[in-house]
């Protein structure tokens, strides 16, 4: 019979303790590696919006000519944009600088790195989002224009609404080359989207034809009147969710919010 001593039965079972905690360390850390393993799930979606359909009650009228000049306005037409929208947010993280909830430091060398989960959405943007106009001047003349002395005024069911004081500001600081067609957007920031409604356009004061002195000789009103009809639409979305271990330099770089927390 083979006998095994006091100190050698000690020996023993620290040996055995520390070849168990040698496994389990082991065990841990592959764990842990594969707990931080970049994981992504993908869904189709479908988004909808609710947009103005904006057409003339006159077709044809978009386009209108009074001698030198030829000015248009054309109702912007609704896309959806394959911009991809990114959101970043804390996931929720493996326990930091250690195993066995961290009794145990380890030093690998490496940066330190959070759980975050960032969600990218593609097909859920889309403009216009408000009322919006391309207004289009072609200067037939052979001379400059200036645009300084227009004024431009949009009513909606009868009402003078404002229109984006920016947009108008381009407007009027506009130079028209002769020859040359200048296009400008003209957006409705105080449109509601609950209701179909009569949109009336119009420009005044606009130069119609200029003298070989470069002087405006004769100015212009231009009118239009739209149909503005309230619509549904849908676009495909594709959605994607990522938990990735991000540095701080990596979670910057996409924005991330350390104060927000995902969902489980």
């Amino acid at each position: 019979m083979f006998i095994l001593k006091n100190n050698q039965m000690s020996a023993f079972t620290s040996g055995a303790a520390g070849l168990c905690l040698a496994v389990c360390l082991g065990a841990c850390a592959a764990g842990q590696q594969q707990a931080q393993a970049p994981s992504a799930t993908t869904t189709d979606e479908v988004v909808t919006f609710t947009v103005p359909n904006v057409k003339p009650v006159q077709q044809g009228s978009e386009s209108q000519t009074q001698k030198q000049i030829i000015v248009s306005v054309v109702p912007k037409a609704f896309m959806v944009s394959d911009e991809a929208k990114k959101e970043c947010v804390q996931g929720a993280d493996a326990p930091s600088g250690g195993l066995l909830g961290g009794l145990i430091k380890v030093d690998n060398g490496q940066v330190a790195k959070k759980s975050y989960v960032v969600t990218t959405r593609t097909g859920v943007n889309y403009e216009p989002k408000t009322l919006t106009f391309v207004l289009r001047f072609m200067n037939n003349s052979g001379q400059v224009m200036h645009l300084g002395d227009l004024y431009l005024t949009v009513n909606v069911n009868g009402q003078e609404v404002e229109v984006s004081q920016l947009d108008v500001g381009k407007i009027k600081s506009g130079v028209l080359l002769a020859g040359k067609e200048t296009e400008f957007a003209v957006s409705v920031p105080s449109w509601q989207h609950d209701a179909d409604a009569t949109v009336d356009f119009s420009l005044q004061n606009v130069p119609i034809e200029i003298d070989k002195a470069g002087i405006p000789s004769e100015r212009g009103k231009f009118q239009w009147t739209f149909v503005a009809k309230m619509e549904t639409k849908q676009a495909q979305s594709k959605k994607t969710v990522e938990n990735l271990m991000l540095d701080a330099a990596e979670a910057a770089s996409l924005s991330c919010h350390p104060g927000a927390v995902a969902a489980n």
